[in-house]
């Protein structure tokens, strides 16, 4: 990734609504990809000159077969190639590698019986001695947990001075535990943590992006998607899109428009469907105006009806047919004609509120 040789290139702007251009020195970067032993050549956006994509240089003879691609080099920083994000956790990454490898040898390896072992006025025998050898050397592995030990002791025997006889000595045998200065099981399991929230931390993301939610209920689930959505994501979305309509826009001829990445929508249908159902009541909303909230529930795209009365709020009409219903039951003791009319007048009112 090197600058070549500055070139003329053609530089377009716009100047009180009129488009403007001028002849401009610029040096552009090469850029290779390298797989194995093979290599890509790839030139910078805007470089006007023809690349071989196999040799990288610089011929108007490359065959359109092997014309290099170009790449804009979205990078952190004022440097060659930038910086990662991550690079002051460097640390941090070496030592949680090295304390899971130090976890895993202690499970590998680690001596499942840690003691030490003290005879006194004894030794012990050759074939002890060797036992033992072979037993500290294959203690490594789980295979070789839980198993048990025997010592054979030879005791050393004291002379009497006064009647020269030799007594035999009192042998004795203690095993004494060192696990106390062994370390713990799962060893560095707080820096490891450490080292994940300080890692993450660098991306700016909330744990339940990275799959650890489980201190997460609804509420801090959402609060913590549209907070990092507001700070994270969508800041990086005006950086891509900035980059992408300077670099694209002026060369397509399109000055009065711009690219947009859209984000996530947080909104829930169902909890403005209930906000909106008091407006609904009162004939404060007009049909079209619930066409996309309905085609978000349904999960389809819900066209607005061309018709002049669609765009009106509906007027909201007294619930009549209640008072009637009330009605024909107090009027149910009467004669059976009576009864008939009231029916009838529910069944008017009713064809009535359905237009």
């Amino acid at each position: 990734c090197k600058l070549s040789d500055p070139v003329d290139v053609e530089f377009r702007y716009t100047e009180s609504g009129q488009v403007k251009s001028l002849q401009r020195k610029k040096r552009f970067r090469k850029y290779v990809q390298q797989v194995n032993t093979k290599k890509v050549f790839f030139k910078e956006y805007g470089d006007p000159r023809t690349m071989n994509a196999a040799t990288g240089e610089y011929s108007e003879k490359t065959p359109p077969e092997l014309v290099a691609s170009e790449v804009i080099h979205f990078k952190i920083g004022s440097g060659t190639y930038g910086i990662p994000r991550w690079i002051g956790n460097i640390v941090n990454m070496y030592g949680a590698r090295k304390a899971e490898e130090l976890n895993y040898l202690y499970f590998k390896q680690g001596r499942h019986v840690p003691a030490a072992i003290t005879v006194e006025n004894g030794m012990l025998s050759e074939s002890s001695y060797e036992q033992l050898q072979e037993y500290m050397n294959g203690i490594e592995g789980s295979d070789n947990a839980h198993k048990f030990l025997l010592l054979e002791v030879e005791g050393i025997p004291k002379k009497d001075e006064l009647s020269n006889d030799e007594e035999p000595a009192n042998v004795k045998v203690d095993i004494k535990s060192l696990a106390e200065i062994l370390q713990e099981d799962a060893l560095f399991l707080e820096y490891d943590e450490k080292t994940r929230n300080k890692i993450r931390s660098s991306f700016r993301l909330p744990p339940i992006y990275t799959g650890e939610s489980q201190d997460y209920n609804k509420a801090t689930a959402d609060t913590a998607r549209k907070t990092t959505e507001e700070q994270v994501f969508q800041p990086e979305r005006m950086i891509i899109t900035g980059k992408l309509n300077t670099l694209f826009l002026p060369d397509l001829d399109l000055w009065h428009v711009r690219l947009i990445l859209n984000g996530p929508d947080f909104r829930d249908p169902l909890e403005i469907a209930k906000v909106l159902t008091p407006f609904i009541q009162a004939g404060a909303v007009s049909p079209n105006d619930l066409r996309d909230l309905a085609g978000r529930i349904l999960g389809k795209t819900l066209e607005e009806w061309p018709e002049e009365h669609y765009h009106r709020p509906i007027e909201a009409k007294p619930k009549a047919s209640t008072s009637l219903l009330d009605t024909v039951l107090q009027k149910s003791a009467g004669s059976q004609e009576e009864l008939v009319h009231l029916l009838k007048d529910v069944r008017d009112e009713l064809e009535e509120i359905r237009k």
